[in-house]
């Protein structure tokens, strides 16, 4: 039985622009900015930023018109190179997503406890909100579209008041701005280009999640044509989002007080109207949290879903509730997951590194994937602009990141690429313990692997 249609073009922008704007545009700045000594590079990465983001988003409009099914990237790996690169990036979702929904938890908690003032255990919060959104992407999608709906509204409006008043209250600082050209790194012991390449890891990290909305592809009316318009329209909404609110950020503090707050959004705010506005500004951000957090559960789990119904998981993964409509023993085993992450290692950038460096790397692969299609002459009513030359800049700038990552953190780095190595030889495991009348293709497949 196949999940019901039920997402809409608004619909898939609310999950897109709730899953972007989420922790990183308040967490990420502060750390991009400490590395600099103006603010040039930074409001640089974040422009840079969005051009890869837009690169990617062509990319993978293309694959969602040509394959429109549940699962995003794990459908595309499935049609363009086979079961084994597709169950290792079931794989991933599987054992390693869990943290990156652990960290927005984190995150989330941590800003709940320093605006209601309370000292109760961070980990406690972060369980109660990921087990209290599963529930609701349990009973019902359209709920839980309409959770994105509610808080993506809230943040989009909040994050435009940011923007607004800052430009309107804020006296221009010529000074926080001098320097524009002037591009070099604080830490003697880092060059120039290494902190540009940790630095776009983070800004791309925080554009991240116009991706995962192709995993409800299937769940889309008439997918084909609107999955295009709701990645290429989220990115776009993003992009400038991002640019105004970081030029709002610098005018507002300069680069060495974004570098040294703890709070860039609420410190924004305070400075605008005093602690009042600060402090709705934080609320503000505990419910772009939220939202992100209802996103990742909503979306993240059909991957882990895509993969039992295709017969690369165990049976359980793919149950759909006859009643509900949802694939619930997906939903249920990522909210376990995710709070046993919480409490294996409760820092937010901790969790986070288990996920970014392995996510990009199945970018890399999904959007080489389009060049398997094109040359099988797979139909689809969208085109990638420029082709070749979009996905391949795409993959190349992703590969350079990816690289600057692993010289630069070479022992985290070695750990999660072993994690997705093991996924390999769990596969041809698979293979031989589990009798092959137990799969239940999806999708068709074009490899005899």
């Amino acid at each position: 039985m196949e999940l019901p249609k039920v997402l809409g073009f608004w619909d898939g922008i609310a999950v897109s622009v709730g899953l972007i704007i989420g922790a990183g545009i308040f967490m990420t700045a502060p750390g991009v900015c400490a590395m600099f000594t103006t603010p040039g590079p930074a409001l640089f990465l974040w422009l840079l930023g969005a051009v890869l983001s837009t690169l990617g988003a062509l990319t993978f409009a293309e694959l969602a018109a040509t394959h429109p099914k549940t699962g995003g990237i794990y459908v595309f790996l499935l049609e363009g190179f086979g079961r084994p690169f597709a169950f290792v990036f079931g794989w991933k979702q599987l054992v390693m997503a869990p943290a990156g929904l652990g960290a927005l938890g984190v995150a989330f908690a941590s800003f709940f406890t320093q605006f209601f003032g309370v000292e109760w255990d961070p980990a406690a919060v972060a369980t109660v909100t990921i087990a209290v959104l599963t529930a609701v992407s349990v009973f019902s999608t359209r709920h839980a579209a309409l959770v994105m709906k509610v808080f993506t509204s809230i943040k989009v409006l909040a994050l435009a008041a940011l923007i607004v008043l800052g430009a309107a209250l804020i006296s221009p600082n010529p000074g926080h701005f001098t320097g524009l050209a002037t591009f070099e790194a604080v830490q003697p012991d880092m060059t120039f280009l290494g902190a540009m390449g940790l630095g776009l890891f983070a800004v791309v990290w925080t554009y991240g999640g116009w991706e995962t909305v192709t995993m409800m592809s299937g769940e889309t009316r008439d997918p084909q044509k609107t999955m295009p318009r709701i990645i290429l329209g989220s990115i776009l909404v993003v992009t400038v989002i991002y640019l105004a609110v970081n030029l709002v950020y610098v005018n507002a503090l300069g680069v060495a007080g974004i570098g040294a707050s703890t709070n860039v959004a609420g410190d924004t705010g305070t400075r605008m109207l005093g602690n009042a506005f600060g402090s709705a500004i934080t609320f503000m951000i505990l419910c772009s949290i939220f939202g992100a957090i209802n996103g990742t559960v909503l979306t993240n789990a059909r991957v882990t879903y895509a993969l039992a119904r295709s017969g690369l998981a165990f049976r359980f993964f793919g149950y759909q509730h006859p009643k509900l409509e949802t694939p619930i023993a997906a939903l249920v085993w990522q909210g376990v997951a995710s709070i046993a992450f919480i409490f294996i290692a409760p820092h937010f950038f901790e969790l986070l590194g288990y996920q970014v460096l392995a996510d990009t790397g199945f970018f890399v692969l999904a959007a080489a994937s389009l060049f398997m299609f094109r040359h099988r002459g797979d139909p689809s009513p969208f085109r990638v602009p420029l082709y070749p030359w979009t996905p391949l800049l795409f993959i190349l700038l992703n590969v350079a990141m990816m690289v600057n990552e692993f010289f630069a953190r070479p022992g985290a780095s070695g750990i999660i690429l072993g994690i997705l190595a093991a996924g390999f030889p769990v596969y041809l495991l698979w293979r031989v313990c589990v009798p092959s009348r137990q799969a239940e293709p999806a999708t068709p497949e074009r490899s005899p692997l």
